[in-house]
């Protein structure tokens, strides 16, 4: 009897013992399975050094290629605060101030200081909130280009504002003398800030095709040959020339009889100098 009970309290014992050992190896399996797939599943260590990016690179919200967010892009040779380590991947901290995690192959230690920058308060109203809004958001190569940007419009700016200023200091003198032969059109004119503005009246005679303001370097400037401005309507008596260039112009007013002129006005000679 009592070998028959030894070998049933063996047999228990072993099936009791062969399925608790199957289910710990199936739970360890498990876990081993869900470690390895997971970011973040290493140790971090604390590094203390300062990193020169060897590429242009990204700074990630995590130690991970899926499922993170890019914080920012910074361009090769930039400096960076190391501050810890993982498998494959270095906690850096950027001279803005933006923290994030960046593959460790592309950052080269380096002996250089470390300065931080410190970010600026801004006080954000209306548009110009919205406007700082996305330029925090910027990568150095974006806020780069918007600063050449920038710099060209000024540029451009400024140089417009140096022509209007020459334009404005520019010296015009007019002189008026009449024809003896001419005097149905009477010319007059008057110097502006860069201009010189032209009126006339018509004595005894109409023009119902218009009329001819011709301009030359020499006196009595016609139509055809000439420069000139063309109006159409028999009721206009004036006309203004601007961004005129340094020198002596003779200015004349002509009956327009369609491809050429009839009677002409006195000359108008305009002066004009720096």
């Amino acid at each position: 009897m009592r070998k028959h009970f030894l070998v049933i309290g063996v047999m228990v014992l072993s099936i009791a013992l062969i399925p608790s050992a199957g289910w710990a190896n199936s739970e360890s399996s498990a876990s081993n399975v869900k470690e390895f797939g997971q970011c973040n599943a290493d140790p971090i260590y604390e590094q203390d050094f300062v990193g020169k990016t060897k590429l242009g690179s990204r700074v990630r919200s995590v130690a991970c290629m899926n499922g993170s967010k890019i914080l920012t892009t910074v361009p090769a040779g930039t400096k960076l605060k190391v501050l810890s380590k993982t498998d494959g991947w270095y906690k850096v901290k950027t001279s803005g101030g933006i923290t994030g995690w960046m593959g460790a192959w592309l950052v080269s230690k380096t002996d250089a200081s470390w300065i931080e920058t410190a970010p600026k308060e801004v006080v954000k109203t209306g548009n110009l909130g919205t406007a700082v809004s996305a330029m925090e958001n910027l990568s150095l190569k974006d806020m780069y280009l918007l600063r050449e940007k920038l710099l060209k419009k000024i540029e451009i700016l400024e140089q417009k504002q140096e022509e209007q200023k020459k334009i404005e200091q520019k010296k015009i003198e007019i002189e008026n003398f009449v024809s003896n032969s001419q005097g149905t059109i009477k010319l007059g004119g008057e110097s502006g800030i860069g201009a010189v503005k032209l009126s006339w009246e018509l004595i005894s005679m109409t023009s119902p095709l218009g009329f001819k303001v011709v301009v030359a370097n020499h006196e009595n400037p016609v139509y055809p040959g000439d420069e000139y401005h063309y109006f159409s309507d028999a009721n206009v008596r004036s006309d203004s020339w601007n961004n005129l260039i340094n020198g002596t112009h003779y200015f004349r007013v002509c009956e327009y009889l369609g491809g050429k002129c009839g009677v002409y006005s006195n000359n108008i000679k305009v002066t004009v100098s720096e």
